[in-house]
């Protein structure tokens, strides 16, 4: 990580059950976990973490598998399945494809992938984007994340039915990007209110990359959900 992403944060390794995880903690009061979504690491919450800090002890992680948390082995239960977003079809096909062929110009898929929902790469600010492509450069965070997609396709579905009669009862917030595919697709107030009691939240003036695109809009909605 670098430092200067996450002024007066430290850093931790925390070793749980299956893995251990690599995150920055900073700041005072009840904890708030930020979690990061695919190719990125915990550097995405850069722009909006050191504020949250005033109010919250903030704690920013690299997923299982991502970043510099460690890697799990292969699940020999994680099958194919096939979903509406090309990676999803790609990342899930039997080991070893995708991550040779994501493996042989890492770089360049993750620059691909970034800049492929619609909005460009300009508001990557240049340390994330070094951190994104220092993390994904190391074939076991390939692997991993491959991983990562061949479980929501496999044994995910399987946690998920073995609790499909209950619901989420804390209140719970939704944000997307107006400028996505979410946005476009789904109606994620109504699919939430599906399995949750009590949803709010709002489409953002954005694309896929909320924290990073418009991070002062996502401090917004976070100070006033978390007040």
């Amino acid at each position: 990580m670098q430092p200067e992403l996450f002024p007066g944060f430290t850093t931790h390794r925390i070793q749980t059950s299956g893995a251990e995880i690599r995150c920055v903690v900073g700041g005072a009061g009840p904890p708030l976990l930020l979690l990061h979504g695919y190719p990125q690491t915990h550097a995405m919450w850069h722009q909006v973490a050191p504020s949250l800090a005033h109010r919250f002890t903030v704690v920013c992680a690299d997923l299982r598998g991502y970043g510099d948390s460690s890697k799990p082995e292969s699940d020999a239960t994680h099958a194919a399945f096939a979903t509406a977003y090309y990676h999803w079809f790609f990342l899930i096909q039997p080991f070893d494809l995708p991550e040779r062929l994501i493996g042989a110009d890492p770089v360049y898929y993750l620059h691909r992938k970034l800049g492929g929902w619609g909005t460009g790469m300009a508001h990557f600010d240049p340390r994330a984007l070094a951190e994104y492509e220092r993390c994904f450069s190391d074939p076991a965070t390939i692997h991993a994340t491959c991983e990562d997609y061949r479980a929501a396709a496999s044994i995910d579905l399987a946690h998920d039915a073995d609790d499909a009669d209950r619901r989420v009862t804390c209140q719970l917030m939704v944000l997307w990007g107006e400028k996505g595919v979410v946005h476009r697709l789904f109606d994620p107030i109504e699919d939430w209110r599906g399995v949750a009691n009590d949803v709010r939240g709002k489409a953002l003036p954005c694309g896929h990359y909320l924290a990073e695109e418009v991070p002062a809009a996502v401090l917004e909605e976070f100070s006033a959900f978390f007040a």
